[in-house]
Order: C-alpha cells, then structure tokens, then sequence
C-alpha cells in the first residue's frame, strides 16, 4: 500500500502557495482611483493672459494642467465638454499682496477667502509681514496663499511711489487700495510691468471700480491681474498663461473682460488645478443666529361688535422683518412677452458691481420714444434675392473717410451653397487713425426704436480672418459709444452668439445702462490698419 502522506503534505503547500499567489494576483489587479476624464471649453473666447488679443477656440485640462489651446483643437474622445459659446475663459486672477484683514483666522477670515475664490482668484500673496495661516492648505474652498513676496532691490533708488511695491522679474505692482491712476503713471514712466496688489477687498469681491480707474484698458487690467501676476510672485512658468503644460487653474465669465471689467462680476465657474470649484457652496451666505422666542401674549377676546364683517388685514411695511408681500402683479410689457426680459438675469457689464441697489430702478428707465416691436426674431437670411432684410430696410455699407483716402468697399449677397446664400462684405481700409468697414442693417422701416428686451441676445453664421466687433446702436446713448461686442473670425463658417450681458461701452464717460428696449440699428464692423485688405461674410443673423 502506497504511503500518500507526503504527497497530501505537497498538496497542502502547493495549495497554500496558489492562495497565496492568487490572492497577491487580485490584489495587485485591484482597480485603482480612475483619474478625472478631461475637460474640453469648446468655442470660448480665449484671453490667455500675455496680453494677446483674445481669440475664439478650445482649451483642454487634464490632469490638472492645461494640455491644449489653440483654434483648431480637437477635443479628445473621452472629453468632458463644456459649450463655452458667447463666454471668455482666462487664466485664475492673481492676488500679489492681499489686504491684511483677509488673513484673519476662524471662520471670519475663512470666508472672505472662500468669497474671493468664488470670485475667481486662485492665487494670493501676503501682504509684508504677515503670514500665511498653518490652515491655508491648498483645497477647493480658498485660493492658494503664498507667503510675502520679498524685494529683489532693498534700498531701490530712485525709491518707488506710493502705491506701488516691487515684485519678482522687475514687475511693479499698484495698489489699488491708494491712488492707482498716479501709481499706474508712475510704473510707466519707469517702463516696467504693471501687475496689482490690494486686487480683493476685506469682504473677499474685486475692486473692478478701482481696476476700471487705473488708467489701463480692459486688456491691460486683465494681463495684470494674471500673467503680470504671476511674473511678480516668480510664478510665470506655472501658472497665469493658458498654455500648455501650465497649471489648470481658469475662470470662466459670461462677458467680454477685455471690453468691460464689469464682465468680471460675471463668473461662471472658477477651475482650481482642473477641479471645478463649487461656487455656490463658498457664496451661500452664513447661516443667520436664531432669534430669541418668547410666548406669544394670549389674544384678548373680540369684542362684541366683531361678529360683524372682519377687519381687513393690516398690510405691513415692505422690507420689515418678516412681512408677508403679495407678489407684485405682472406688468403689461411683461405679459406680451413668452421669456422674461435680458434684465433679469445677470447684471449686465455696465452696471458697476459697487452700485446700490436703489441705483437700479434708474437703469431700467424706458426711452420717451414709444418702441417698436419685433415681428421676428429673424433678421435676415439673405434669401429674399433682393436688397430687403427679413425685417424690411436694406442692409448700407458704409467707411472711414481718413486723411488722404477713404475706405472703399463692396457689399452684395454671395451663393453659400446649395440654394443658400450669405452677405459678403470687402473692403480696402483708408487713411487716417482706425479705419472701418461697416454693414449696417436698421430694425424698423420707419427709423423707429425697437425693443428686443425678450431675447438674450444676438446670434449668427460668420466667415472671416481677424477681430471684428458689433454694434448695438441705441437711443439712451447720445455719445457715439454705443454697446459693443467683439468676436474672431475663422476661414470656416462658425456659430457666433453675442449675448447681451455680455456687451460693454468702450471708452471714458458716464455709462448707460442696457435695457434693450431702444434698438434702432445692429452693425457688423471691421477694423484694420490702413490700406490693408478685410472681408466679411453674415449669414443666419437672428436675435435669440
């Protein structure tokens, strides 16, 4: 008889071997954390922080820095992609010396930093000799801090203005706590960067009045509040640019900061190293300490007489703490129309985000001229084989008329395709400063005001090379600067939306909020240097 002994003893090892094996097999086999799927902005306006003029196109994160951007990316497969059609995508806004309270510690100070955030700020410098608190680790909920930046010239000569500190790289940067007009004056005359410092107010928004009154243009601003930025914290080869390899950390508005810094009050999500911030978390409001209670009196009995009809109610005070208002009833414009109108949306750009709130009935004033209302909200498709738009006047060509030459050009209706046709608009600039070519189309036959309130703005099919803006002609303004929007070009045709929160007026002087309500003419315009060659071709132009 055969001992099998040994051989139950070598099937016992060998079995415990193979567990052990399998068991180290389905472990290393484990799945490991999925990293996050990219995420794609498609169509977005992109101000990139070099202080380029913004283009439109794509940029892609993944793994926390910034993979592409360009005209022409192509979003990888397994993108998450995010419409970015009619908003601006720019690098995180960067603090270079925060306000000294901002630092306070507990819940206090937690706050305005998670505010500030929300905001778009992603990174913050301490102000000189303060310190960055133990708890400011880098999370979603507060923007990255950094300790003071120090000097690279103690004892610089000739000293620098008040105002103005130095940061890294030879970059100055104005506070916009003191003067920063004359603080922006003065780092010009020393030709050296211009970044910002004191950019967050105590209660954790920007100071976009005291950006505004810089003296800088809207480009400006924006390329000192982040790429400048990140030179005067020794920061530029990780982050403040949107290219590739740099850090993820973006902010998206739903305006044009590069033609009003009002469009900053507009933000619509804030990127921190790929991961989007969750907003309305940090802006909720802290929760109010609850009221002391006390017992109600018992209510005297009615007297005799109150067997007759009752009392009427007594209507409260509106605004007084705990009063029941009954909602106010639906005003005739508001009940003509199927959508509310633009206004009661976001804040449109003109409207400073330091106004009180009791400045806003005043923006919203009708214009004494009875408007017109829009049958359509087509403008044209240029279908029509003739000169006339869909809402009745021909579309006018107009130029500059510079010293020495005018600006010519040629406009007429071009086949597009199979029984589809567009506008073309070619034109050879003049002399003079900022030479344009315009195609201009007024909403009314009868040179009335129209009001296009009920749509969010204004949308259409575009060919071209280069900037171009347009144009929103109304009877509130009296100055030529006229509500405007700028949008890129692109050799294949592309859907372009301007929506009108999005639109701004250009240069010095008193703003004039938009209402919409005033329209006369909407105009597609070129700028070029003179003598140089531009074209444009328009098709589908429609409010939405």
């Amino acid at each position: 008889m055969t001992d099998r002994r040994p051989l139950t003893r070598v099937a016992r090892g060998l079995g415990v071997a193979i567990t052990a094996v399998t068991a180290g097999v389905l472990w290393t086999a484990r799945p490991a954390a999925q990293p996050r799927p990219p995420i794609a902005i498609v169509g977005a306006r992109i101000v990139d922080g070099s202080g380029n003029e913004p283009f439109t196109g794509t940029i892609v994160v993944s793994g926390g820095r910034i993979s592409a951007v360009g005209r022409q990316v192509e979003p990888p497969a397994d993108a998450e992609r995010i419409d970015g059609t009619g908003k601006t995508v720019l690098p995180g806004l960067i603090e270079t010396a925060l306000r000294a309270p901002l630092l306070e510690a507990g819940d206090a100070g937690r706050r305005p930093l998670g505010l500030m955030l929300a905001a778009g700020v992603t990174t913050a410098a301490a102000p000189d000799g303060a310190s960055v608190p133990a708890a400011a680790a880098p999370d979603a909920s507060q923007p990255r801090l950094l300790p003071a930046v120090t000097s690279e010239s103690p004892g610089r000569a000739p000293p620098l203005p008040p105002g103005v500190r130095e940061g890294r790289n030879g970059t100055l940067a104005v506070s916009l706590a003191d003067d920063p007009r004359a603080g922006v004056t003065a780092v010009r005359s020393l030709n050296a960067r211009i970044a910002f410092a004191a950019l967050v107010r105590e209660d954790g928004s920007l100071d976009v009045a005291a950006a505004t009154a810089s003296g800088l243009t809207p480009l400006e601003a924006v390329t000192a509040m982040t790429g400048s930025g990140a030179w005067a914290l020794g920061l530029q080869s990780d982050r403040g640019l949107l290219a590739p390899s740099m850090r993820a950390d973006l902010v998206v508005v739903a305006g044009d900061p590069t033609v009003s810094l009002d469009a900053l009050a507009q933000v619509e999500r804030v990127f921190l190293g790929g991961v989007d911030v969750d907003r309305a978390t940090l802006m909720r409001p802290p929760p109010e300490p609850a009221a002391p209670t006390a017992a109600a009196p018992a209510p005297a009995p009615p007297p005799a007489s109150s067997k007759a009809a009752p009392a009427p109610p007594r209507v409260r005070a509106r605004g007084a703490k705990g009063a029941k208002t009954a909602p106010p009833p639906a005003t005739p414009a508001a009940a003509a129309t199927d959508t509310p109108p633009a206004s009661s949306g976001a804040p449109t750009p003109e409207l400073s985000p330091d106004a009180a709130p009791a400045a806003a009935p005043a923006a919203t004033v009708a214009p004494s001229v009875a408007s017109a209302r829009l049958r359509d909200a087509l403008l044209d498709d240029f279908e029509r084989g003739d000169t006339v738009s869909a809402v009745g006047p021909a579309w006018m060509g107009s130029g500059s008329e510079g010293a020495g030459s005018a600006t010519t050009l040629i406009m007429g209706r071009v086949v597009k395709g199979f029984r589809d046709h567009a506008l073309l608009v070619s034109a050879r600039m003049g002399g003079g400063t900022d030479p344009y070519a315009r195609a201009a189309l007024k909403l009314d036959p009868d040179d009335r005001p129209v009001d296009v309130s009920r749509f969010r703005g204004l949308r259409f099919d575009a060919r071209g090379e280069g900037r171009y803006r347009v144009i929103f002609v109304t009877r509130a303004v009296d100055d030529g600067r006229y509500h405007l929007s700028y949008f890129s070009g692109s050799p294949l045709w592309t859907p372009v939306s301007i929506p009108f929160a999005s639109i701004g007026q250009n240069g010095a002087g008193a703003r004039v909020p938009w209402s919409g309500r005033d329209v006369v003419e909407v105009r597609f315009e070129m700028v070029r240097d003179a003598g140089r060659l531009g074209w444009l071709e328009l098709d589908n132009v429609t409010f939405y």
